[in-house]
């Protein structure tokens, strides 16, 4: 039980740092929080975040990847990277519908940024969590 807590915990953690990486690179995800400059509020607002997007990933995505399938082997995985498009786009509005007043996400308008952002958010997710556990 200890080991599930803090794996998700990591998880979460993870989600949190590679948010607030991208965000500040500007890499294709903008971030704006309400509390910039203090460093408390700003942390617990990309931990909620990564809880949510731990949540959504979790979810969310293992659904559509087991509803889609036969999409999925019949377009030989072009469909798996339009799911995780999908999910981006229903974290930004999710969280600027019920969480605006703590923070705005604003992602890229081109599929193609999007998918390049969907790819390093799944390589370095894969990268911390080998080199932390």
């Amino acid at each position: 039980m200890r080991r599930f807590i803090k794996e998700i915990a990591l998880s979460i953690g993870i989600n949190a740092f590679i948010l607030r990486g991208l965000s500040s690179l500007n890499f294709g995800i903008q971030i704006q929080t309400h509390t910039a400059g203090q460093w408390l509020p700003e942390l617990q607002t990309y931990l909620l975040l990564g809880v949510f997007f731990r949540i959504i990933n979790c979810i969310l995505k293992q659904l559509l990847h087991l509803v889609a399938f036969p999409l999925k082997y019949l377009t030989f995985g072009i469909i798996g990277s339009m799911i995780n498009i999908g999910v981006l786009y229903f974290f930004q509005r999710f969280i600027n519908t019920n969480y605006g007043d703590q923070a705005q996400i604003i992602l890229a308008s081109d599929y193609l940024r999007s998918l390049i952002l969907s790819v390093v958010i799944t390589i370095a997710y894969a990268i911390l969590s080998k080199l932390l556990k």
